[in-house]
Protein backbone atom coordinates (compact mmCIF):
# COMPACT_ATOMS: atom_id res chain seq x y z
CA UNK A 1 0.00 0.00 0.00
CA UNK A 2 1.47 3.31 -1.07
CA UNK A 3 1.79 6.04 1.49
CA UNK A 4 -0.13 9.21 0.81
CA UNK A 5 1.79 12.40 0.38
CA UNK A 6 0.75 16.00 0.12
CA UNK A 7 3.31 16.69 -2.60
CA UNK A 8 2.35 16.71 -6.27
CA UNK A 9 5.07 14.62 -7.87
CA UNK A 10 6.28 15.42 -11.36
CA UNK A 11 7.56 12.87 -13.83
CA UNK A 12 11.08 13.72 -12.67
CA UNK A 13 10.33 12.93 -9.07
CA UNK A 14 10.18 16.54 -7.92
CA UNK A 15 7.43 19.06 -7.39
CA UNK A 16 6.56 22.27 -9.14
CA UNK A 17 4.12 24.11 -6.90
CA UNK A 18 4.05 26.77 -4.24
CA UNK A 19 3.50 25.51 -0.74
CA UNK A 20 0.71 27.98 0.02
CA UNK A 21 -0.20 26.08 3.18
CA UNK A 22 3.15 26.76 4.80
CA UNK A 23 2.56 28.83 7.94
CA UNK A 24 4.74 31.70 8.99
CA UNK A 25 7.19 29.82 11.16
CA UNK A 26 10.69 30.91 12.13
CA UNK A 27 10.44 33.68 9.57
CA UNK A 28 9.64 31.40 6.62
CA UNK A 29 7.61 32.85 3.75
CA UNK A 30 4.22 31.41 2.76
CA UNK A 31 5.44 31.34 -0.84
CA UNK A 32 8.41 29.01 -0.36
CA UNK A 33 8.78 26.36 -3.03
CA UNK A 34 9.05 22.73 -1.99
CA UNK A 35 10.83 20.39 -4.36
CA UNK A 36 13.05 17.33 -4.45
CA UNK A 37 16.74 17.89 -5.16
CA UNK A 38 19.81 15.76 -5.68
CA UNK A 39 21.78 16.16 -2.45
CA UNK A 40 25.17 16.29 -4.10
CA UNK A 41 24.01 19.24 -6.22
CA UNK A 42 22.95 21.38 -3.24
CA UNK A 43 25.58 24.02 -2.48
CA UNK A 44 26.55 23.88 1.21
CA UNK A 45 27.15 27.12 3.09
CA UNK A 46 30.92 27.82 3.05
CA UNK A 47 30.74 29.01 6.65
CA UNK A 48 29.04 25.95 8.09
CA UNK A 49 30.99 24.73 11.16
CA UNK A 50 33.09 21.78 9.88
CA UNK A 51 32.68 19.75 13.07
CA UNK A 52 28.90 19.70 12.59
CA UNK A 53 29.17 17.48 9.54
CA UNK A 54 31.99 15.21 10.65
CA UNK A 55 31.02 11.54 10.26
CA UNK A 56 31.42 11.08 14.01
CA UNK A 57 28.83 13.80 14.68
CA UNK A 58 26.24 12.61 12.16
CA UNK A 59 26.47 8.89 12.89
CA UNK A 60 23.59 8.91 15.38
CA UNK A 61 21.31 10.63 12.86
CA UNK A 62 22.42 8.25 10.12
CA UNK A 63 21.34 5.29 12.29
CA UNK A 64 17.87 6.85 12.67
CA UNK A 65 17.64 7.39 8.91
CA UNK A 66 18.63 3.80 8.12
CA UNK A 67 16.02 2.50 10.56
CA UNK A 68 13.30 4.63 8.95
CA UNK A 69 14.28 3.37 5.49
CA UNK A 70 14.06 -0.25 6.70
CA UNK A 71 10.53 0.48 7.95
CA UNK A 72 9.51 1.78 4.54
CA UNK A 73 9.34 5.39 5.69
CA UNK A 74 10.89 8.49 4.18
CA UNK A 75 14.48 8.93 5.43
CA UNK A 76 13.34 11.89 7.54
CA UNK A 77 9.93 13.41 8.41
CA UNK A 78 8.57 16.16 6.17
CA UNK A 79 9.23 18.65 8.97
CA UNK A 80 12.95 17.91 8.64
CA UNK A 81 13.32 18.91 5.00
CA UNK A 82 16.35 20.99 4.09
CA UNK A 83 16.06 24.76 3.74
CA UNK A 84 17.79 26.37 0.77
CA UNK A 85 18.13 30.10 0.19
CA UNK A 86 16.98 31.95 -2.91
CA UNK A 87 20.64 31.99 -3.97
CA UNK A 88 20.68 28.19 -4.05
CA UNK A 89 22.87 27.86 -0.95
CA UNK A 90 21.89 25.53 1.87
CA UNK A 91 20.96 27.58 4.92
CA UNK A 92 19.67 24.92 7.30
CA UNK A 93 20.19 21.16 7.23
CA UNK A 94 23.92 20.56 6.71
CA UNK A 95 23.99 17.83 9.32
CA UNK A 96 20.90 16.15 7.85
CA UNK A 97 22.39 16.38 4.35
CA UNK A 98 25.63 14.76 5.54
CA UNK A 99 23.74 11.96 7.30
CA UNK A 100 21.54 11.31 4.25
CA UNK A 101 24.60 11.09 2.00
CA UNK A 102 26.27 8.77 4.49
CA UNK A 103 23.28 6.46 4.18
CA UNK A 104 23.41 6.50 0.38
CA UNK A 105 20.32 8.67 -0.07
CA UNK A 106 20.71 10.55 -3.35
CA UNK A 107 17.83 13.04 -3.22
CA UNK A 108 15.53 14.57 -0.62
CA UNK A 109 12.88 17.23 -0.15
CA UNK A 110 14.04 20.81 0.21
CA UNK A 111 12.25 24.07 0.83
CA UNK A 112 13.52 27.02 -1.19
CA UNK A 113 13.15 30.29 0.69
CA UNK A 114 11.73 32.97 -1.59
CA UNK A 115 13.12 35.91 0.37
CA UNK A 116 16.41 35.05 2.07
CA UNK A 117 19.87 33.89 1.05
CA UNK A 118 21.51 30.86 2.63
CA UNK A 119 23.66 32.88 5.03
CA UNK A 120 20.62 34.82 6.28
CA UNK A 121 18.79 31.57 7.00
CA UNK A 122 21.85 30.20 8.79
CA UNK A 123 22.10 33.25 11.04
CA UNK A 124 18.37 33.24 11.80
CA UNK A 125 18.32 29.55 12.73
CA UNK A 126 21.52 29.83 14.77
CA UNK A 127 19.92 32.61 16.82
CA UNK A 128 16.62 30.78 17.27
CA UNK A 129 18.28 27.54 18.32
CA UNK A 130 20.95 29.20 20.46
CA UNK A 131 23.83 27.62 18.59
CA UNK A 132 26.87 26.88 20.71
CA UNK A 133 29.67 29.40 20.99
CA UNK A 134 32.01 26.74 19.61
CA UNK A 135 29.95 26.32 16.43
CA UNK A 136 29.69 30.04 15.84
CA UNK A 137 33.41 30.50 16.42
CA UNK A 138 34.09 27.79 13.81
CA UNK A 139 31.71 29.51 11.39
CA UNK A 140 33.47 32.86 11.91
CA UNK A 141 36.88 31.26 11.39
CA UNK A 142 35.52 29.67 8.20
CA UNK A 143 34.65 33.13 6.91
CA UNK A 144 31.23 34.06 8.28
CA UNK A 145 31.12 37.91 8.39
CA UNK A 146 30.96 39.38 11.88
CA UNK A 147 27.66 41.11 11.10
CA UNK A 148 26.09 37.71 10.38
CA UNK A 149 26.97 36.27 13.78
CA UNK A 150 24.00 35.79 16.14
CA UNK A 151 23.83 38.52 18.83
CA UNK A 152 25.19 36.28 21.62
CA UNK A 153 28.18 35.14 19.55
CA UNK A 154 28.88 38.71 18.47
CA UNK A 155 28.90 39.87 22.09
CA UNK A 156 31.38 37.12 22.99
CA UNK A 157 33.63 38.15 20.10
CA UNK A 158 33.53 41.83 21.05
CA UNK A 159 34.24 41.04 24.72
CA UNK A 160 37.21 38.81 23.91
CA UNK A 161 38.59 41.45 21.56
CA UNK A 162 38.28 44.10 24.28
CA UNK A 163 40.08 41.92 26.85
CA UNK A 164 42.80 40.40 24.69
CA UNK A 165 42.90 42.41 21.45
CA UNK A 166 42.62 41.42 17.79
CA UNK A 167 45.66 39.19 18.30
CA UNK A 168 43.47 36.84 20.32
CA UNK A 169 41.01 36.44 17.46
CA UNK A 170 43.81 35.74 15.00
CA UNK A 171 45.27 33.19 17.42
CA UNK A 172 41.99 31.25 17.54
CA UNK A 173 41.99 31.13 13.74
CA UNK A 174 45.31 29.28 13.89
CA UNK A 175 43.85 26.70 16.27
CA UNK A 176 40.33 25.98 14.95
CA UNK A 177 38.28 23.83 17.29
CA UNK A 178 40.57 24.52 20.26
CA UNK A 179 38.24 26.97 21.94
CA UNK A 180 35.54 29.57 21.32
CA UNK A 181 34.92 33.27 21.85
CA UNK A 182 33.31 32.23 25.13
CA UNK A 183 36.82 31.78 26.52
CA UNK A 184 36.61 35.46 27.49
CA UNK A 185 34.91 34.37 30.74
CA UNK A 186 37.99 32.53 31.95
CA UNK A 187 40.32 35.21 30.61
CA UNK A 188 38.43 37.80 32.66
CA UNK A 189 38.51 35.52 35.73
CA UNK A 190 42.30 35.14 35.57
CA UNK A 191 42.89 38.83 34.86
CA UNK A 192 40.77 39.84 37.85
CA UNK A 193 42.50 37.29 40.11
CA UNK A 194 45.92 38.56 39.08
CA UNK A 195 44.92 42.22 39.23
CA UNK A 196 45.92 42.82 35.58
CA UNK A 197 43.93 44.73 32.96
CA UNK A 198 46.10 45.33 29.89
CA UNK A 199 45.28 43.56 26.60
CA UNK A 200 48.76 42.10 26.22
CA UNK A 201 48.31 40.19 29.47
CA UNK A 202 44.80 39.21 28.39
CA UNK A 203 46.23 37.68 25.23
CA UNK A 204 48.90 35.82 27.21
CA UNK A 205 46.18 34.38 29.44
CA UNK A 206 44.05 33.27 26.48
CA UNK A 207 47.03 31.72 24.72
CA UNK A 208 47.96 29.84 27.89
CA UNK A 209 44.39 28.62 28.45
CA UNK A 210 44.20 27.27 24.89
CA UNK A 211 47.65 25.69 24.64
CA UNK A 212 47.62 24.12 28.11
CA UNK A 213 43.90 23.23 27.93
CA UNK A 214 43.37 24.62 31.42
CA UNK A 215 40.07 26.40 30.73
CA UNK A 216 38.04 24.13 33.01
CA UNK A 217 40.66 23.69 35.69
CA UNK A 218 41.55 27.33 36.27
CA UNK A 219 38.06 28.13 37.54
CA UNK A 220 38.39 25.59 40.36
CA UNK A 221 41.97 26.60 41.14
CA UNK A 222 40.87 30.19 41.68
CA UNK A 223 37.52 29.50 43.32
CA UNK A 224 38.94 27.06 45.88
CA UNK A 225 42.24 28.93 46.30
CA UNK A 226 44.34 26.05 45.04
CA UNK A 227 46.81 28.35 43.33
CA UNK A 228 48.56 31.61 44.23
CA UNK A 229 48.80 34.68 42.05
CA UNK A 230 52.59 34.32 41.91
CA UNK A 231 52.40 30.72 40.79
CA UNK A 232 49.70 31.45 38.19
CA UNK A 233 51.67 34.35 36.73
CA UNK A 234 54.74 32.12 36.48
CA UNK A 235 52.81 29.42 34.63
CA UNK A 236 51.32 31.94 32.20
CA UNK A 237 54.72 33.50 31.52
CA UNK A 238 56.41 30.14 30.95
CA UNK A 239 53.33 28.64 29.26
CA UNK A 240 53.31 25.57 31.49
CA UNK A 241 50.67 23.57 33.33
CA UNK A 242 50.57 24.24 37.10
CA UNK A 243 49.91 20.58 37.77
CA UNK A 244 53.13 18.91 38.89
CA UNK A 245 54.93 22.08 39.93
Amino acid sequence: MKRKTKFAHTSRGGVCKKDKDTKMKNGLSKQNTITRMVLSEIKPLPYNPPSRTDEHNVLDLAIVIEERIKQGLDPLPASERLLVGKDGVLGDGHRRRAALLLCGVESFWVEIDSERNGVDIFTSRASARKATSQNMTEAYIAGLPEENLPPAARRNLVTLRRLAGDEAIEFLKKYPGSSSFGIHKEVRRVMKFCGMRDQSFGFSVMRWLVLQRTQRDVRNWIQYKRITVKRLLYCIEKNIDPVGL
